[in-house]
């Protein structure tokens, strides 16, 4: 009899276990689907972020030029006039 409430109570905590993992998975599920949105975001955050440090290089060397070419005379600067 002893043997027989042990296997009971085996099977009670293999139910227990089996409902902690369905829920531990019914919680995974969603999640794993946020990560992988907020994943997706990332990867164009980073893309998009070294497309604006592209265009600030160029920007930047466009601005420094163009500031030299104002600090001259203007009959130095090499502007056509209309």
């Amino acid at each position: 009899m002893h043997c027989h409430a042990h296997f009971l109570s085996d099977k009670a905590q293999a139910e227990q276990v089996n409902k902690y993992l369905e829920e531990v998975t019914a919680k995974w599920k969603p999640m794993k689907v946020e990560i992988s949105s907020v994943q997706t975001m990332l990867e164009e955050t980073i893309a998009y972020w070294k497309r604006y440090n592209a265009c600030v290089d160029l920007f930047s060397v466009w601005l420094a030029d163009a500031e030299r070419v104002l600090d001259k005379p203007p009959d130095q600067r090499g502007v056509s006039k209309l």
